[in-house]
């Protein structure tokens, strides 16, 4: 896990949207986040609030400042690193292979005090020099606007993902090599305040395609798995007390495919989900937030049966000091590799993290998530688990050295376990 300087506000006003579809758009788990989506978990902020946590306040003394650009703010930041994967072609008979990675992304925010502008870009290149076939670069881009009207809000984003499945997801297949596939976003969200009540209604299209990927060999199309999906939104969030907070949220999706797998209907679906939300600081130290409810899935095909279960996730933080965050998330749904609202498997991960300040420089992270899925039509099931640990030492207010290791075990429906670790070290530069 790469941590740039802080979070920039500009990243902040698109985060939800990026990640909403980063990980909705995976081709394997798709965990919707509901918690993060509609309780946002921390903002910038120079203390130990509530929902700022080590990583996300704000470094005064080293985080960069960002260069002043008429009336934008640009920030540039690239990490340059290199490290040891032990099984990069996530397979049963293990290779171990050097790499070298670059990140980056450059963001540029207006300084309007009303209806800002703000646009991000972001790129992740990793090589494998005696494995070629194994390199990629993800990449993304996104645009948005704000219009400020009183105590109500609009906001329009649009963003474009250019990324990668491989092996290691859950529900995907021993690819020879990462498959691209790329995702467009257009959004529009109005919320409107009135008194302790906040309305926030939201209209969204996602288009996904999917290039063509090589297994054992043998290139296979994946034009199946294109689709778009058009799904609309309305959050009613009520403030009963500071830092005290209920939602209850109605979604509605359409969702389209654009051509089906041979011998097979085409999985057009439409599908609707009623959640009730709770956000509650019971003190400086503890913070939950919950959501649940119940998700009906109905297939435009007569041949399968329309699916209605239920949708949870819980989110625990504690902070017993302003040095130190722990979290724990845990969620159960139903989705598929084809989006969060097709019912194809049961899906339920437990994360645990840990954020610590080792002292003002230094900066040390660490989780463990589990993810399991378990299909309906087969009976079949696979679990995947990972853990990771890094330390930031923060340099100066342009430079942060990391170093980290991470750990990933997947037991697949068919066959036996597959391992795979990675040591990397970055240094990241920012202005």
């Amino acid at each position: 896990m790469t941590h740039f300087f802080g979070k920039p506000r500009t990243w902040r006003r698109l985060a939800i949207p990026l990640a909403a579809l980063g990980v909705a758009a995976t081709g394997g788990i798709a965990s919707a986040d509901l918690v993060d989506a509609f309780f946002p978990p921390g903002i910038i902020g120079g203390d130990a609030n509530v929902g700022i946590t080590v990583y996300s306040r704000e470094h005064k003394a080293t985080d960069p400042v960002g260069v002043h650009v008429g009336a934008f703010t640009i920030r540039p930041q690239v990490a340059v690193g290199g490290g040891y994967d032990s099984n990069p072609l996530f397979s049963h008979k293990p290779k171990g292979a050097e790499l070298f990675q670059t990140t980056g992304s450059v963001s540029a925010t207006s300084d309007w005090s009303t209806d800002k502008l703000s646009a991000l870009i972001t790129f992740d290149d990793t090589r494998y020099p005696s494995l070629s076939n194994q390199s990629a670069t993800n990449w993304s881009a996104s645009l948005g606007q704000v219009f400020d009207f009183s105590t109500d809000r609009l906001a329009l984003t649009a963003t474009h993902l250019a990324l990668h499945q491989t092996a290691r997801d859950l529900n995907s297949a021993a690819l020879d090599a990462p498959g691209a596939y790329g995702v467009n976003n257009l959004r529009a969200t109005y919320a409107a305040t009135r008194g302790q009540v906040t309305f926030t209604p939201q209209v969204q299209y996602t288009g996904y395609r999917y290039d063509d990927v090589a297994i054992a060999g043998t290139r296979v199309s994946q034009g199946y798995r294109d689709r778009d999906i058009v799904d609309g939104e309305l959050a009613t969030k009520f403030s009963f007390a500071l830092l005290r907070d209920v939602a209850v949220v109605l979604r509605g999706a359409s969702i389209q495919y654009r051509e089906a797998r041979p011998g097979q209907p085409k999985p057009d679906a439409t599908a609707v989900s009623a959640l009730i939300g709770l956000d509650h600081a019971t003190s400086a130290v503890w913070r939950y937030r919950i959501l649940a409810g119940v998700q009906s899935r109905q297939s435009a095909s007569p041949a399968v049966k329309a699916r209605t279960a239920p949708v949870v996730e819980a989110n625990l933080i504690y902070m017993p000091s302003g040095l130190t965050t722990l979290g724990l998330t845990v969620t159960r749904a139903v989705q598929d590799a084809a989006g969060e609202f097709a019912a194809a498997f049961t899906y339920t991960e437990a994360r645990f993290s840990v954020d610590h300040e080792l002292t003002r420089d230094l900066l040390l992270h660490g989780h463990v998530r589990v993810q399991r899925a378990e299909y309906d039509q087969t009976g079949t099931a696979e679990t995947a688990a990972n853990a990771e640990a890094s330390a930031t030492w923060l340099m100066n207010r342009n430079m942060r050295l990391v170093g980290s290791y991470a750990y990933i075990s997947k037991q697949p429906a068919a066959g036996g376990t597959i391992t795979e670790s990675l040591a990397m070290v970055r240094l990241q530069l920012g202005l």
